[in-house]
C-alpha cells in the first residue's frame, strides 16, 4: 500500500474513499489523532490517488461525491443480494442430493440385494463345479447343465444344437461358471464395483434385465463367432462379459451427466488396456497374455453396455 494524503473528517474521508471505488481504485482509511489517512492497496494507481484526491480537497462539496457514496453502498446492497442467492441455491443443491439419496435407499435399501444375488451363485456355482478343475458327481452335471453347449454338442461342431432344441437358459447361464478362483474373485469385484451402481441409480428390476440382454449378447458373441471364423469351439465362461457390460454403462453414463455413476480416469484406462491386451493376446501379437480368454464375450458386453449408456443420454 501506498500513503497519498489525510481528510480532516470522517465524512470527507468517507465521501472520498466513495469516489475512489467508483473509479477503480480500492483504498484503506487510517484515523489517527483526528486525522483520516488515505492509503491506496494498488501501489500501480498511487498517482491517479494523489490526483483524485488534489480534486477533492479543491471542491469537496462537488456533487458527485456524494453520489458516489450513494453508488457504493447500491453496490453493495447488490453484493449483499447475489451472496444470499447463491446461498439459497447452495441449500436447495444439497437439500436436492440428500432428498435423492434417500429415495435411492428407500428404493434399493442399503445394499444392492439383485448384485448380491448374483455373486452368491456364481461363488456357489464355482464351489460346486470346483472351478472347472475335473468336476465330478454334482458339479459334473451343473458345468455340463449351465454350459452354453453340452459334450455332445461339442463332439457334433454344433455348439447351438441345445439352444435350438429348447435349452434356452444355455444363453445366459455360462456367466456362473468359472474356471478358478482368481477369475472369479477378479469378476466378482469388478462387476459389485459397478454394477450396485446400476441397481442403486435405476433399480433391481432393471439390472437384472440388463445383465440377460448383456449376457446373453456376449455368450451368444462368444458361441457363434468364433466356429464361424476358426471352425472351431471352445467352451468359455464367467461374467467378465456382463462385468464390460456394467463397466460401459457407467463409464458412459457418468461421462453424460446421467445420475451419480462414477469411474476415474485411471480405471477406465485399466479396463480399456486389459481389453487390448486381451486381444493382442488373442492374434499372438503378445506372448504374455492368455489366449483362452472370451474376447467376443468381453467386445459384445462392453458395446452392448455403451450403447444403452448412449442411447440414456439422447
Amino acid at each position: 500500500m501506498r500513503y497519498i494524503g489525510e481528510l480532516s473528517s470522517e465524512d470527507e474521508a468517507a465521501r472520498f474513499t466513495a469516489f475512489l471505488v467508483v473509479n477503480g481504485v480500492d483504498s484503506v482509511v487510517e484515523a489517527t489523532d483526528g486525522r483520516w489517512l488515505i492509503w491506496v492497496k494498488d501501489e500501480d494507481k498511487t498517482a491517479v490517488g494523489r490526483s483524485k484526491l488534489e480534486e477533492f480537497q479543491a471542491n469537496s462539496d462537488d456533487p458527485r461525491y456524494a453520489q458516489a457514496v450513494d453508488e457504493v453502498e447500491l453496490r453493495a446492497k447488490e453484493a449483499a443480494e447475489t451472496l444470499a442467492e447463491s446461498q439459497r441455491n447452495t441449500t436447495q443443491s444439497q437439500n436436492k442430493w440428500r432428498a435423492q439419496g434417500r429415495t435411492l435407499a428407500s428404493v434399493n435399501g442399503p445394499r444392492p440385494a439383485f448384485v448380491q444375488t448374483v455373486i452368491a451363485m456364481a461363488i456357489l456355482v464355482t464351489l460346486v463345479t470346483r472351478a472347472g478343475d475335473r468336476p465330478t458327481g454334482l458339479g459334473l452335471e451343473m458345468m455340463e447343465s449351465l454350459s452354453f453347449a453340452t459334450p455332445d454338442d461339442e463332439r457334433k461342431d454344433d455348439a447351438t444344437a441345445s439352444i435350438r432344441h429348447g435349452e434356452f437358459w444355455r444363453a445366459l447361464t455360462p456367466i456362473f461358471l468359472h474356471f478358478g478362483f482368481q477369475h472369479i474373485f477378479f469378476n466378482c469385484l469388478f462387476f459389485y464395483l459397478f454394477a450396485r451402481q446400476i441397481e442403486w441409480e435405476r433399480g433391481s428390476y432393471f439390472l437384472a434385465w440388463f445383465v440377460v440382454v448383456v449376457g446373453v449378447a456376449g455368450n451368444l458373441g462368444q458361441g457363434l463367432v468364433p466356429p464361424l471364423l476358426s471352425g472351431q469351439f471352445t467352451s468359455f465362461g464367467g461374467l467378465s462379459g456382463v462385468v464390460y457390460g456394467v463397466f460401459g454403462y457407467v463409464w458412459i453414463c457418468s461421462r453424460t451427466g446421467q445420475g451419480r455413476y462414477a469411474v476415474s480416469d485411471l480405471f477406465v484406462f485399466l479396463m480399456l488396456a486389459s481389453f487390448t491386451l486381451s486381444w493382442l493376446g488373442e492374434f499372438e501379437i503378445v506372448s504374455f497374455m492368455d489366449t483362452n480368454v472370451a474376447n467376443w464375450a468381453h467386445t459384445l458386453g462392453l458395446f452392448a453396455g455403451m450403447a444403452w449408456g448412449m442411447r440414456g443420454a439422447n
